[in-house]
């Protein structure tokens, strides 16, 4: 079973897709070749039974009946033999497949949590910084309209000390 590699949002999904597509080749390919091997006995089948005469090792039957009725049985044998084999590929190919799709799934799932929770710790720290931010702005309003005050409070003074000089110096 492959390992993927955790990227920041997951796993990552070339390995994931070329694992998929990897898993699909092989079972196509092995379903192609056990349809092929099936074709392949059933036309020697169709051969030996459109013959009439099964060519064996053995010592011929009594009758010539028998050995039809022989080839006949061995033909079902077969047909069902093979039957049961295409049976059980197709069910170990649909459990691979639903195996896949329920990995891609997992993987999907857990891609999308891994990524949300990567989007909330990018929001709670640009909240943070903003936080941040709004109070330095507050701070230095504060700090500019205390330095105003200080001016008008400064820009008073002055404009007194000039009056009282003025007056004093046209009165002399």
């Amino acid at each position: 079973m492959p390992v993927f590699t955790e990227s920041k949002k997951g796993y990552d999904k070339d390995e994931v897709n070329n694992f998929i597509k990897q898993l699909n080749e092989t079972t196509e390919a092995r379903i192609s070749e056990k349809d092929a091997k099936i074709k392949e006995l059933e036309d020697e089948i169709r051969r030996l039974t459109k013959k009439g005469d099964i060519t064996t090792t053995q010592a011929p039957s009594e009758t010539p009946s028998e050995d039809v009725g022989e080839a006949k049985k061995k033909y079902e044998r077969l047909c069902a033999d093979m039957g049961e084999k295409l049976l059980l590929a197709e069910v170990k190919a649909s459990e691979i497949i639903d195996d896949a799709n329920k990995k891609a799934e997992k993987i999907m799932i857990d891609a999308r949590v891994s990524a949300n929770e990567k989007v909330e710790e990018i929001l709670k720290d640009a909240n943070l910084k903003a936080d941040g931010i709004r109070k330095a702005v507050a701070d230095y309003s504060e700090k500019g309209q205390e330095i105003m005050a200080l001016l008008n409070t400064t820009e008073e003074t002055f404009r007194k000390a000039l009056e009282g000089i003025s007056a004093h110096i046209y009165k002399g």
